[in-house]
């Protein structure tokens, strides 16, 4: 009887030690490193304007329909090399956008398509904090909205995914908020909040699995136009727990765009945004 007791007890010990076990997780960037990353985004979208009929039979003029079906799709390679740290402590790095194609059309009609990161490199360095710091962007087509879309994006990206300090247990989940501005030529920007919850579901083989879901949700008010939209997606991310890095990401992301110029002209948009991304480390 007493040896049945104390094989109950080791077993439930055993188990309660299993179902209590946490991991911590920390991204990382490390020196003398190749980091490929490998993105995949298509979006398919309906535009509807809501016009009087006047400014409609200016648009049938023209050719213009409405609604009107769009599709996109791009894949890019960005590869980053990192150096030996420096006396300094902190890691030089380039990052270069490579392979870019990226593809459009309007009701079926294929869109030409420019390629002004295509070769773009960025020099920089990573600081004590892991955060990137850009010194110079290096390109035939750099221009100023250019360098400032790239470090504003650059700077939302690094604050995709912060992992809380404490430990996380399967199941466990936390949120991350992330504000971002997208620059608009001839108005005013964009001002974007990303709510995201990041579910641990499982860790095998030194990999963490992650569910995702994501709230977005915009409220701009900009001269002569009303800007609102709203989504939310959910996907799926892994952490490799050897490299201390976010190694693959996959989301789709149904969103709501509305903007209204005046009394006279409305536009509503319906887009379905699938990404996928994936990084090897050499």
């Amino acid at each position: 009887m007493k040896k049945v007791s104390l094989l109950f007890i080791f077993s439930f010990i055993s188990l309660s030690a299993l179902a209590q076990e946490s991991y911590r997780f920390e991204l990382k960037i490390e020196p003398n490193k190749t980091y490929r990353t490998q993105m995949e985004t298509s979006s398919d979208g309906v535009i509807d304007f809501i016009v009087s009929d006047e400014i409609k039979e200016q648009m049938e003029a023209n050719g213009m329909e409405s609604p009107m079906k769009m599709q996109q799709e791009t894949n890019m390679t960005m590869v980053s090399k990192t150096e030996g740290r420096n006396s300094a402590g902190n890691i030089p790095a380039s990052m270069t956008y490579e392979n870019i194609i990226s593809k459009m059309s309007l009701n079926g009609n294929p869109m030409p398509q420019e390629q002004p990161l295509d070769g773009m490199q960025i020099l920089g360095y990573y600081d004590n904090e892991n955060k990137y710091n850009v010194d110079s962007i290096i390109g035939d087509a750099v221009t100023d909205q250019i360098k400032t879309v790239l470090i504003k994006t650059l700077e939302s990206i690094q604050k995709q995914v912060s992992f809380p300090e404490e430990n996380i247990e399967i199941g466990s989940s936390f949120e991350n908020e992330i504000p971002m501005t997208i620059p608009m030529q001839g108005m005013n920007p964009m001002n974007i909040v990303i709510k995201s919850k990041f579910t641990l579901t499982e860790v095998k083989d030194n990999i963490a699995y992650f569910d995702t879901l994501q709230d977005i949700t915009l409220d701009s008010t900009q001269e002569q136009m009303n800007m609102t939209a709203t989504g939310t997606g959910e996907g799926t991310c892994e952490f490799d727990m050897n490299q201390s890095y976010l190694t693959k990401y996959k989301s789709e992301l149904p969103m709501v765009l509305s903007m209204k110029a005046n009394d006279l002209m409305s536009i509503k948009m319906n887009m379905d945004t699938k990404t996928s991304t994936s990084v090897t480390i050499e």
